[in-house]
């Protein structure tokens, strides 16, 4: 009924609109896909859960129209009719997406109305998901050479398109932009925020307000400095029993000097203990400090350092993350190995806690080399080392060993044009979580015309001491025929998963076609 009623409106929106016989692009798709799965031995070993027959139809549709020079409407919408238990988890028709957007610039106010699915960013301590909403943009002229920009939303993360459910929690929010030539961007941000499931002794509601601002600027006169800044603040209880309150603050400083090969970043951030905004991916009660430099020499040669320290639930001191590592970067430029390319990465990291149950060292380095070869050839190797010291667990750590080396090759055999990837990846462990691993894979590309053709040969092969023994294999076949805007298809997969003698088999088999166009309607076509 929801769906109905948003559809209703966007279709009046268009109808009252300005020059709504304007010609219209139209562009989109469908596909269908049949599949079916088969499953032997024991199900929990292999990645499929359905057995029988499974059935989907998906589609896309765009509209688009300028009713003036000055104006635009758009409508974008996509779904699927869906029978099979992998593609959603839902059955029937199912509305995955569903948008429209109006603008107009050549109006004494220039305005912009969004309507539906859409990605809402205000800033990234504030609001940055994906929500259904209703969006309203304003572009008031101030006078002077700056831009301003007053956006308004109200939404939700999920809503069940079917039934009209509320399933995320719901955001109504403003924000003011303003840009200058020579000041730089400014923002303020204010989103009230509920929670679908508020956690008991949390307040259900919450405000979030911030203060945002970036400026690009020179730096004694030969850097260029590309600087921003963020402080926000959680009104309302969010942690049950603890702080009702909370801030967080970010900084980015990024620079690149014009006379020396030279460039720097440097990032802060910290977020208190009250401090978690539900329409972020921010962590609360955690610190960051993070910083990378880089050199290129005049032969090519690049070097880039890094450091950055983590501190999680910091109120508590609960757990501390330190790095620190160098990369080197030798390109085709230095004489006799200009046909390779090579990369040397060293890292070293500390985490602890404040009560000494967490307390290890790792170190990790790594070498690879892309060598080009004639007749479309190239090899890649890759060679790593990492050596964990655990000074709390008995077992004082371990140590691994990787090799990965592949080669791909391009031939032609007088009617198919075919690539040949043969690889592999051994890696060996050493201390109490002994064991290796062997994965060899194959890959072929044949193409002619309109037709394409691949396989996939994979086999993996897992020893862990004596108490544990795997082997997996996976074959891969995948045709495709295209005509025009038609793309047809055929796959195969067959996995097999042995897990200390106890074997499981599954395979699955489908055909598909999509279609896809792109053309005019109405007025002017």
């Amino acid at each position: 009924m929801r769906r109905t009623g948003l559809v209703m409106a966007m279709t009046l929106l268009l109808g009252a609109m300005p020059g709504a016989r304007a010609a219209i692009e139209a562009s989109g798709g469908t596909g269908l896909r049949f599949e079916r799965y088969e499953i032997g031995g024991d199900p929990a070993a292999v990645p499929w859960e359905h057995e029988g027959d499974h059935f989907h139809q998906e589609f896309d549709l765009r509209l688009a129209a300028r009713p003036d020079a000055a104006s635009r409407w758009e409508l974008n919408t996509s779904g699927v009719v869906d029978h099979s238990g992998y593609r959603h988890a839902g059955q029937g028709l199912i509305t995955e997406w569903l948008n429209f957007r109006y603008e107009d610039g050549g109006a004494t106010l220039p305005y912009r109305i969004e309507l539906g699915d859409q990605r809402v960013r205000f800033s990234p301590m504030t609001l940055d998901r994906r929500l259904q909403a209703a969006r309203l943009e304003l572009q008031p002229a101030f006078g002077g050479d700056g831009r301003h920009s007053v956006m308004w939303v109200s939404g939700r993360e999920r809503t069940d398109w079917r039934t009209g459910q509320v399933l995320g929690n719901r955001y109504q929010g403003a924000s003011w932009l303003v840009q200058d030539p020579e000041l730089g961007r400014y923002a303020v941000n204010a989103v009230f925020q509920q929670a679908a499931r508020p956690v008991p002794g949390t307040a259900s509601g919450r405000l979030v307000t911030s203060i945002a601002a970036a400026r690009d600027f020179s730096l004694w006169a030969r850097q260029d400095v590309a600087a921003e800044a963020e402080w926000a603040r959680v009104h309302g209880r969010v942690v049950a029993g603890g702080t009702p309150a909370g801030s967080g603050l970010r900084m980015q400083l990024r620079a690149s000097d014009r006379t020396l090969p030279l460039d720097y970043e440097v990032r802060y951030r910290r977020h208190g203990e009250g401090f978690a905004p539900l329409g972020t991916t921010v962590e609360r009660d955690s610190r960051e400090l993070a910083a990378n430099a880089g050199w290129r020499f005049p032969f090519g040669m690049g070097l880039r350092g890094r450091y950055d320290r983590n501190l999680r639930q910091a109120s508590d001191q609960q757990l501390a993350s330190e790095g620190y590592g160098l990369t080197v970067d030798l390109p085709r430029t230095l004489g006799w190995l200009e046909w390779m390319d090579q990369r040397w990465d060293l890292s070293r990291r500390f985490r602890e806690n404040a009560w000494g149950s967490v307390d290890t060292r790792s170190t990790e380095a790594r070498w690879s080399i892309r060598a080009a070869g004639g007749h479309g050839s190239s090899t890649r190797l890759a060679l790593a080392w990492v050596g964990l010291e655990d000074r709390v667990s008995a077992d004082g750590g371990g140590s691994e060993h990787r090799v990965s080396l592949s080669h791909a090759r391009t031939f032609d055999l007088g009617f198919v044009d075919v690539a040949a990837t043969p690889g592999v990846d051994y890696r060996v462990r050493a201390g109490a979580d002994r064991g290796s691993v062997l994965n060899p894979t194959l890959r072929l590309d044949a193409a002619r015309g309109p037709h394409r053709l691949g396989m996939r040969l994979d086999y993996r092969t897992l020893e862990a001491g004596v108490l544990a023994e795997r082997e997996d294999y996976g074959l891969l076949l995948d045709y495709r025929y295209r005509h025009e805007q038609h793309t047809i298809g055929v796959e195969y997969e067959q996995l097999g998963r042995e897990r200390d003698a106890a074997m499981a088999q599954a395979w699955r088999a489908g055909v598909f076609w999509r279609y896809r166009f792109d053309m005019r309607l109405g007025v002017g076509q």
